[in-house]
């Protein structure tokens, strides 16, 4: 359900695993995950991936999918206390269900507890998930930007299934754009701003692979063009300002530019290797 000043992003996403673009290797037909999820094997996952990739929307679908409760908790603001409070609801419905015979209502059934940037929780807050994602009490769908080999404890990651999540392409991230200019109840339809191609895909480049920034700087251009005009390649430049490297300093992304530095340097190409080595110090600036 939209509510009035929610984010185009927020408004935007999908209903459906189906509408989900840029992940096939996870949700279309013949991926190996998709096949168990239709067969009704729904297995605790990690999903580990970039910003705006789809992990969150993922996680809510899945839910809906397997008819099962969504409990969301961020491992930054929530701890322990909270996970306690979800296990326990967890504990009543089983109970509930145990008692219920056959036919069991929405109600009954179990729950889904997606952990935003699971590795954030400290040793002992995942452990403490340990003993409910084995014995099934709960699915768990946690979500990480970093690689889970070194972010989520080993005992964890051997009860999931991992997934790892793609950046979208310029193909994605275009249809996410189309899809949100020609949508008249969640998207920008009313507004009657055209878009053109070259701008679709400028945004598209821009957002390095983020549909949540691909959709933030489609909705600032469009609410600041007059209605009924036609967006321009100047407006457009003006929004999106300096250019995000989308680097940060002691994380993977920092890795595996100066790796590619140092294989270009090996390599003997020195346009590539001066363009990995500005990255690097543009994105230190």
């Amino acid at each position: 359900m939209t509510q009035p000043g929610m984010p185009l992003a927020a408004r935007m996403r999908p209903n459906h695993l189906d509408e989900i673009v840029g992940q096939d290797h996870i949700l279309g037909p013949n991926a190996a995950f998709r096949v168990a999820l239709n067969a009704g094997e729904l297995s605790s996952v990690l999903l580990w991936g970039p910003p705006g990739c789809g992990k969150t929307s993922m996680a809510r679908l899945l839910a809906e999918h397997a008819g099962l409760h969504y409990r969301q908790l961020s491992a930054v603001t929530s701890g322990t206390k909270d996970l306690r409070a979800v296990i326990q609801e967890a504990h009543n419905l089983m109970s509930t269900s145990q008692g219920g015979g056959l036919f069991q209502s929405r109600e009954t059934r179990g729950i889904l507890l997606f952990v935003d940037e699971i590795h954030r929780w400290n040793k002992a807050q995942q452990d403490a998930l340990l003993p409910h994602v084995e014995e099934g009490l709960i699915k768990l769908v946690g979500a990480t930007t970093e690689n889970p080999s070194f972010q989520v404890i080993p005992a964890l990651r051997s009860r999931c299934w991992l997934l790892q999540l793609q950046p979208l392409d310029e193909t994605s991230l275009s249809t996410v754009i189309r899809n949100a200019m020609s949508d008249s109840e969640r998207g920008l339809a009313h507004h009657n701003v055209a878009l053109s191609d070259e701008i679709t895909t400028a945004i598209a480049q821009a957002a390095a692979g983020d549909a949540r920034r691909a959709l933030s700087f489609l909705e600032r251009l469009v609410v600041s063009s007059p209605e009924g005009s036609q967006a321009t390649m100047e407006s457009l430049s003006i929004l999106l300002g300096r250019k995000d490297l989308l680097h940060d300093r002691d994380g993977d992304a920092h890795y595996d530019v100066v790796s590619a530095f140092i294989k270009s340097m090996r390599g003997s190409d020195p346009d590539a290797a001066l363009y990995w080595m500005m990255r690097m110090l543009e994105g230190e600036i």
